[in-house]
């Protein structure tokens, strides 16, 4: 009679050791991060807008501008840099004296981008007080 206790020892050992290393593979492989270069805070109306500020969370970087005229936008440029933040928290104070507030989700990779290319990320802020964000190449 055969003592078979090796080949089942090896055979668990086999298997743990191949959970552990797909476990690792799939931890490891996150989203990838889209890389900026750039961002815009766009004045799409016909108003001049006060104390416009982009709040990105949960790096707490902030980006404002006192006064931004209409069609106007404020470009703020920087060294190319993983974009960090999960949303933007935005205000402005419109021409006629209404403060806006709008929280928008970020642009991921996984929205068909790729992680290879640098990026701008425009904010555009509308006269119904609406804001998209966008990236753009």
């Amino acid at each position: 009679m055969t003592d078979n206790r090796l080949g089942v020892v090896g055979s668990w050992c086999g298997r743990i050791l191949g959970c552990l290393i797909l476990g690792v593979v799939t931890g490891c492989a996150s989203t990838p991060s889209v890389m900026l270069d750039r961002a815009i805070i766009r004045n799409a109306t016909a108003q001049r807008m006060t104390d416009v500020r982009v709040l990105h969370k949960p790096t707490n970087r902030i980006g404002a501008v006192t006064a931004l005229l209409p069609g106007r936008e404020l470009d703020l440029g920087f060294p190319r840099q993983a974009m960090l933040a999960t949303h933007g928290d935005v205000s402005w104070t419109d021409g006629e004296g209404v403060k806006h507030e709008r929280v928008l989700a970020l642009p991921t990779v996984s929205s068909g981008l790729s992680a290879k290319s640098t990026y701008t990320l425009v904010y555009t802020l509308e006269k119904s007080g609406g804001a998209t964000v966008v990236l753009v190449p």
